[in-house]
């Protein structure tokens, strides 16, 4: 490359335009016009060997990796392959012939899957002892199999060693042996849990454990309320039931009546039939379990027509009932003569469960929604005369809304100034309540309180 050399000024030239063009002008303009033919050249030459690299990589690359990628499709067809051989779900040694033309590309593994494409359950895992690949004869010792039948149609496809030595297990790192931590045959287990659940005659062989909690785990899946007779609001000192009269709370006598008594939670029904209406639970067309503790004697379980008997026995005992259709309000219905039980329970779904127990404020709660005993008021005003009625209303508020406008039933006043208390009126009743009021006996300041029953049941 010539060396740069800047243009020189002598002492005797001009700063004429001609001198400038000459002397500095001139010499730039070819320095320039050499940069740009070199750097066409640089381009050029770029262009060339990206071209060229391109090429290479058509060539050479791109066969490759087409090759890679049918290989990538054959791995499949090389390690699974069909079988027509006509085998036997089971252990030991097995000849099995891999169709044609499979068994050509077929590479099997050391130990293998064998499952009959007719049943999926039926399946053997079987180490390969030998394959002849013209034959398609593969020579297996099965050392595992599940299921069982005869078929003439396999899937063989490749499987990891199987650990039988449960104590050599990667994840059992302390080397715990089923010998030492108990090991029972499944029979064993199921009659541990038999024997548990108080099954051991064939009259109690209902079916059991298809739904641990049939319903919510929110502490309503039983939809008897007062199952365990504890809320009496009503006194019911035991005795003789009318048909439709109340007894403990939710319970009413069946159209002969009934007559029971209970004590430390346990009923006692000498005859007749007791009544719980569950209000639209939604379960028509379904099946319900009704059970109770220890039966004395056979209870007769109606539900709208549809009927059981739960027998008498020792521990929790029940009976499934189809629910028929078109039914909402249930009626519960148990009858019996001479029987004794306790808590008593519906839940959606076969299973015979332990009682379901709630707080006991929540079960009187739901009780209140049918019936209030002794729901308090007070009032007082200034009266002008007797006889005057206003302004002298009282509005008791239900502890719930009701199941509807509830009617009282009973009222007393324990104490008063001039009011006449027989001159007792309900003006109104609402869900939550009702409004009553009584007339003043004098004129001057009025003043009453006592207490009112709310019935909304069935």
């Amino acid at each position: 490359m010539v060396a740069y050399r800047p243009p020189q000024l002598g002492a005797n030239d001009t700063l004429s335009a001609e001198t400038l063009e000459h002397k500095l002008i001139k010499p730039f303009h070819a320095r320039l016009s050499r940069l740009e033919d070199s750097q066409a050249g640089a381009d050029a030459a770029v262009k060339r060997l990206t071209e060229d690299g391109l090429r290479r990589i058509d060539q050479l690359i791109l066969p490759t990796l087409a090759n890679v990628q049918a290989l990538a499709s054959n791995i499949g067809a090389m390690l699974t392959a069909p079988s027509r051989s006509e085998l036997t779900v089971g252990i030991g040694a097995k000849t099995v012939i891999v169709t044609e033309p499979e068994r050509y590309a077929f590479a099997p593994t050391g130990w293998v899957v064998i499952r009959a494409i007719a049943d999926p359950s039926a399946v053997m895992v079987a180490s390969v002892d030998l394959y002849l690949r013209d034959s398609g004869q593969m020579q297996i010792t099965a050392v595992s199999a599940a299921g069982a039948g005869t078929f003439d149609a396999w899937t063989i496809s490749p499987s990891p060693p199987p650990i039988l030595n449960h104590e050599a297990r990667a994840d059992n790192p302390h080397r715990v042996t089923a010998d030492q931590v108990g090991a029972y045959a499944k029979a064993a287990v199921d009659a541990a849990l038999e024997a548990r659940l108080n099954v051991a005659a064939a009259d109690a062989l209902y079916p059991r454990l298809d739904g641990v909690n049939a319903g919510p785990l929110s502490g309503f899946a039983n939809l008897i309320v007062n199952g365990g007779f504890g809320i009496n609001q009503r006194d019911f000192a035991g005795g003789m039931l009318a048909a439709g009269e109340y007894g403990n709370d939710r319970f009413r006598a069946g159209a002969d009546g009934a007559e029971f008594d209970v004590a430390d939670g346990i009923v006692t029904l000498a005859g007749g039939s007791l009544i719980q209406t569950i209000e639209d639970p939604g379960l028509a067309g379904k099946t319900v379990t009704v059970d109770v503790d220890d039966p004395s004697a056979d209870l007769g379980i109606d539900i709208g027509g549809a009927t059981g008997v739960i027998a008498a026995g020792a521990g929790r005992r029940g009976v499934q009932i189809a629910v028929p259709s078109g039914l909402t309000d249930l009626d519960v219905e148990i009858a019996g003569t001479g029987a004794s039980f306790s808590r008593l329970q519906l839940r959606e779904g076969g299973a015979i469960t332990a009682f379901e127990t709630r707080p006991p404020a929540v079960e009187e709660m739901l009780c209140h929604r049918y019936f209030a005993a002794g729901v308090s008021f007070s009032h007082s005003a200034m009266a002008d005369g007797a006889g005057q009625t206003a302004p002298f209303y009282a509005i008791p508020r239900a502890p719930v809304p009701m199941r509807v406008k509830p009617a009282v039933v009973a009222h007393n006043v324990y104490n008063s100034s001039n009011v006449s208390p027989g001159s007792f009126v309900v003006l109104a009743s609402f869900r939550d309540g009702a409004m009553i009021t009584v007339a003043s006996s004098g004129a001057g300041r009025t003043f009453w309180f006592g207490t009112v029953d709310y019935d909304a049941e069935f």
